[in-house]
């Protein structure tokens, strides 16, 4: 019922699904509260400033190299 949009994740539940799914908990709570309200993640993004990882990084350069 999730997959298909009839039924919402609670929120507390995604850490625990996160880990039965081997999906990264901060990308489904990011994608879980972007879908359930993108107002209330705008400001939670400004407020808490994500930073980049190193992963994010690496990436970004493998980006900017193939596409300069």
């Amino acid at each position: 019922m999730m997959k298909t949009g009839e039924t919402k994740l609670p929120i507390e539940r995604i850490p625990a699904l996160a880990e039965a799914c081997d999906a990264d908990p901060i990308d489904f709570a990011r994608i879980a509260v972007l879908e359930y309200d993108p107002e209330i993640w705008g400001t939670l993004n400004l407020v808490f400033d994500p930073k980049l990882t190193d992963r994010d990084i690496s990436v970004l350069r493998i980006l900017r190299q193939a596409d300069p």
